[in-house]
């Protein structure tokens, strides 16, 4: 539960700096369907995201070089937890995944895992075929969950990452929730809904952007 809910907090933190930075998403709001209308594009975000659990801060770095051409696309990402972190949960994952580019979002079909923690140093292939996807991690899971994620519930949700960087960069009709949601994510073991709740705008002021930007509540089921 403690790791869920680090996770939780690192990727509501990642989530809200991918959309605020996403200065050319949200100027552009049909920028996906300029792709797909054969304008490529390549994009890298740096990420920094911090939380606390009770006096223990909580540092987690991650790099994204999003590539996109007319039809498909391809993310590879390094993310790791830094300082005392490590000492509750402990990520140093470089992470691939590669899909079909499409006019309201990505739709994964490959996606690679590779933990450097010094443990497992376990390695997941997942791949999206047509009505079911193959799941190979080496080493195996001792469990899949209980109960475990249903091939329907699996093929309706993204890879990790892809879920990030669509969630960013889908546009958003007028009057439409800028929130969005849910994003599912499935990694191959565990299905995540992340609900966002819309809490209206707050001031932002990072390294890399700083303005009015909405802010999104994050519960994680």
């Amino acid at each position: 539960m403690l790791k869920k809910l680090i996770a939780a907090s690192a990727l509501g933190s990642l989530t809200l700096t991918s959309v605020s930075g996403a200065d050319s998403a949200l100027v552009e709001p049909h920028i996906l369907a300029m792709i797909e209308a054969g304008q490529p594009m390549e994009m890298e975000y740096n990420i920094k995201a911090n939380s606390w659990v009770l006096i223990l801060p909580i540092t987690g770095k991650a790099n994204f070089r999003v590539t996109m051409n007319e039809n498909t696309y391809a993310i590879k990402s390094k993310v790791k937890t830094t300082g005392l972190a490590d000492i509750l949960v402990n990520y140093d994952l470089e992470i691939a995944a590669s899909g079909y580019t499409r006019t309201d979002g990505l739709e994964t079909y490959a996606f690679v895992s590779q933990n450097r923690d010094g443990k497992k140093n376990r390695r997941v292939d997942l791949k999206y075929l047509k009505d079911d996807f193959e799941m190979t991690a080496t080493p195996r899971f001792g469990n899949l969950g209980e109960p475990p994620a249903t091939v329907e519930q699996a093929l309706d949700a993204k890879d990790p990452v892809t879920a990030l960087i669509s969630f960013a960069l889908e546009p958003r009709a007028e009057g439409e929730d800028p929130c969005g949601g849910p994003l599912k994510i499935f990694d191959g073991r565990q299905l995540t809904h992340l609900h966002l709740t819309n809490h209206g705008m707050t001031n932002v002021k990072s390294e890399a952007w700083s303005g009015q930007a909405y802010e999104c509540h994050i519960r994680l089921d």
